[in-house]
């Protein structure tokens, strides 16, 4: 179990006097898959899961623990706008603690540059020296790697769109399976995008488009711009 293999660690790393110096995260890279079958994760209250760009699918628990923790930084919950942290950050975060540069001035196999490193360096928030978290948009791309996927949405503030189909779409009861059936399997937002408030509604049950299209077209630009660097080998 997972549970025994980092006490463990924890134990060996005590022992040999190397734990004050030991950084511990665990994270998710994305949602439980969720479904309507026995086998299928429960990313409740969240909807969807993995392969969508909803909630259920994007939104993933982490840990930091350690040592090298600073004591004022344990024992909290870090949530909301203010406490984005996406999971290409930890690649300046570790960096920086390293001492070395995240800046990467490389070249692909066919001479192309390499665009800047879209990670961010959140120590200081993590650490509790800084309020917020320098991350404040979330670029999601889940959707285009399911099988005909088409998915795609961004993350600005509080607000966040979504497009085209997702699935799964499904919101889950608190314990799962439980002998219902969840609906809709999956919904499509199509190219104008569905808007939620993932702060104050992160089960993602109302549909904000039409009450706030200001909110939709600035995120629809701030997504258009982002797609347009994407980087593709």
């Amino acid at each position: 179990m997972a549970d025994d293999v980092v006490r463990n660690a924890t134990a060996a790393l005590k022992a040999k006097g190397m734990w004050d110096d030991t950084l511990i995260v665990l994270t998710s890279d994305n949602g439980g898959p969720s479904g309507t079958d026995a086998d299928s994760s429960n990313n409740f209250p969240l909807r969807g899961g993995k392969y969508s760009d909803l909630e259920g699918g994007v939104r993933a628990a982490g840990l930091v623990a350690g040592g090298f923790l600073p004591d004022a930084a344990r024992g909290r919950t870090l949530d909301g706008a203010a406490a984005y942290v996406h999971i290409c950050d930890w690649y300046a975060t570790f960096a920086r603690l390293a001492g070395v540069d995240a800046a990467d001035d490389a070249s692909d196999a066919d001479g192309r540059p390499l665009p800047a490193v879209d990670s961010l360096d959140v120590w200081d928030f993590l650490s509790g020296a800084a309020a917020a978290s320098p991350r404040t948009e979330i670029v999601l791309t889940a959707g285009r790697h399911q099988p005909g996927g088409s998915g795609g949405g961004f993350i600005g503030g509080r607000y966040k769109v979504v497009f085209n189909a997702q699935s799964p779409a499904i919101w889950n009861g608190p314990e799962y399976p439980n002998g219902t059936k969840p609906a809709p399997i999956s919904t499509d937002c199509g190219a104008s995008g569905c808007l939620f408030d993932v702060v104050g509604d992160p089960s993602e049950y109302v549909d904000l488009a039409a009450t706030l299209p200001d909110v939709l077209a600035n995120l629809t630009a701030r997504w258009q711009a982002a797609a347009a660097t994407a980087y593709q080998t």
